[in-house]
């Protein structure tokens, strides 16, 4: 429902304001004052009316005098006022109308004529009021407008400053590809000027000419939908300076609908620096691996021939054994004359000498079982165990690792035996559990041997120093294999030996770090780097110190050589 306008009706007549009080009532709210003073005191209550009905002859202060009053008055000169008199000279209604009176209405008052003059002042009043609201919000939208615009330019002047200030360069092109910003960043890195570089596309002076149909094709689909493999993300890739040297830059393309249609801002960084780093940092790396590579045979080596040198020693007092049967079989002969000498029967002498002949015989034997054919064999195997270190190092030189078909369970137990002496020598228990399903892999058996002998070196050194707190301690290594999902071989070695302290565990793969008075820190450096060399996952567990620890190794199994 629409708010009923106000009318103030001013005259010192009762029966005047009746009459207009009564006329008007059913279409506006009414106040009524019987004197100039009181009129002028209603006009400023809040709201102020909308239009006052003036009589001309009051007592005291006539209407011109209100009216006057009212147009000086900033709160009440908008109110439109209308005259009610009997007067009707021609200069009467020209001094109420040169003091701001908008009409006149005579007595006797028409009731169809003041209806009909009140609706139009009444009309045109909220015609001003609401020009003169749109007025004022377009003051204000103009105001505001005009504090955008200047923070825009604030915004534009201090982002042009601080890409200026920033080492790499921001482009911005446009919907045809053509530049149009323009760092001072860029102008460093590809040598070209904002005067002539800005409006020229792009594709045509920054990328290298061997790509630059690709790249065309590839900007002509985002110039449709605003998507394409480099937006909201990181590439690297050549660009092409003024100078023509290609230099690698790293790239951050964002897409922006701008009028329905799709520019891009790109942050380009030069690289070149960086690559340079990259490529001394791989030298040097390359130097280390060869280092740690030379330093893991020898060690390995080392291993294998102080196995060799162990079992060598027992050969030497097994022909020492010989020697001192060689020279009892020489004694034979003149032990015999002494016997006949001391009367001895033929009989006798030949039953004492069964007896000796049967006591060499038993010992030369357990000679040539234990003592030489054993460590004959765990001397080749030795020597096997050397070849294979040598053939390890020379498959991890290569390229692509050579990938075989293997049994799991024979891998494990070849990496046991190899160090089998040393077990035994600390009475270590080990125990194998592959998984009944599993039984051949395809995959780099030379490495993954090696990887087997380090991890279960590296139980048993853990385990010897728990052995020497506690000489009742028995040590225990729990090997097991099994295929998870997604065609993925887990090896878990485990042991109850010295563990790792919490501090310890983030370092325990770093080339370098051992904890061991002796040890070189290569083992778990070269099998956490054969594993990701394999894209595998190697974690490490343990409980903390005298709590054992476990590790986890999980690698995709290949399917093909």
């Amino acid at each position: 429902m629409d708010k009923k306008a106000v009318i103030l009706i001013v005259d010192d007549e009762r029966f005047n304001l009746n009459l207009l009080t009564d006329l008007l009532k059913a279409d506006y709210r009414i106040m009524a004052a019987r004197s100039g003073q009181l009129a002028l005191k209603a006009a400023r209550s809040d709201p102020p009316p909308d239009l006052i009905l003036l009589d001309v002859m009051m007592p005291e202060m006539d209407g011109y005098e209100v009216c006057r009053q009212l147009k000086a008055a900033a709160l009440t000169r908008d109110i439109p006022v209308i005259f009610v008199t009997a007067m009707v000279a021609t200069e009467d209604e020209t001094q109420g109308l040169e003091l701001g009176a908008v009409d006149y209405i005579t007595k006797p008052i028409s009731p169809p004529i003041a209806l009909a003059r009140i609706r139009n002042h009444l009309e045109l009043k909220r015609q001003r009021d609401l020009q003169g609201e749109l007025l004022q919000q377009s003051l204000q939208q103009a105001a505001e407008l005009s504090r955008i615009n200047a923070a825009l330019n604030e915004s534009e002047a201090l982002f042009r400053k601080m890409s200026d200030l920033a080492q790499d360069a921001v482009v911005r092109i446009d919907n045809a590809g053509h530049i149009c910003f323009w760092n001072q960043a860029a102008s460093r890195i590809f040598g070209y000027g904002v005067d002539e570089i800005m409006g020229r596309r792009l594709h045509d002076v920054l990328v290298p000419e061997s790509v630059r149909d690709n790249a065309w094709r590839c900007f002509l689909e985002f110039q449709e939908t605003g998507k394409g493999a480099a937006i909201n993300r990181t590439v690297e890739l050549l660009a092409l300076r003024k100078d023509g040297q290609e230099i690698p830059v790293e790239l951050s393309i964002a897409a922006i609908e701008h009028q329905s249609q799709w520019h891009a801002v790109g942050i380009v960084r030069d690289v070149t620096d960086r690559k340079r780093t990259e490529e001394r940092e791989r030298y040097a790396q390359f130097q280390a691996g060869v280092a740690e590579m030379g330093v893991s045979v020898l060690h390995n080596i080392g291993n294998a021939i102080m196995s060799i040198i162990n079992r060598a020693e027992d050969l030497t007092r097994g022909s020492r054994e010989l020697e001192e049967i060689a020279t009892l079989l020489s004694r034979i002969g003149a032990l015999i004359h002494k016997k006949i000498d001391e009367g001895k029967t033929p009989q006798e002498m030949l039953d004492e000498l069964v007896l000796v002949i049967e006591e060499v015989g038993d010992t030369l034997t357990t000679l040539a079982n234990t003592t030489f054919a054993a460590n004959a064999e765990k001397i080749r195997k030795g020597v096997d165990h050397i070849a294979e270190i040598v053939k390890i190092q020379q498959n991890a030189a290569q390229t692509m690792p050579h990938r075989t078909r293997f049994g799991v369970r024979n891998l494990i137990e070849d990496a046991v035996t190899i160090q089998q002496e040393t077990m035994d020598k600390y009475g270590i228990q080990v125990d194998i559990q592959v998984e009944k399903g599993l039984t051949e892999v395809q995959m780099p058996r030379s490495q993954m041997l090696q990887m087997m002998i380090n991890l279960i070196k590296n139980s048993r050194e853990a385990i010897t120093a728990r052995t020497e707190d506690s000489a009742s301690f028995v040590g225990r290594i729990h090997i097991s294999a099994r295929e998870l999902a997604d065609e993925i071989l887990e090896i878990r070695v485990q042991d109850n030996g010295c563990g790792i302290a919490p501090e310890h565990m983030p370092e325990i793969f770093r080339f370098g770090f051992t904890t061991k008075q002796r040890g070189t820190g290569l083992g778990l450096h070269s099998v956490s780097n054969f594993v990701q060399s394999l894209d595998g996952v190697i974690q490490a567990r343990s409980r903390g110190p005298g709590q054992g620890a476990e590790i986890v190794v999980r690698l995709p199994l290949a399917v093909g050589g």
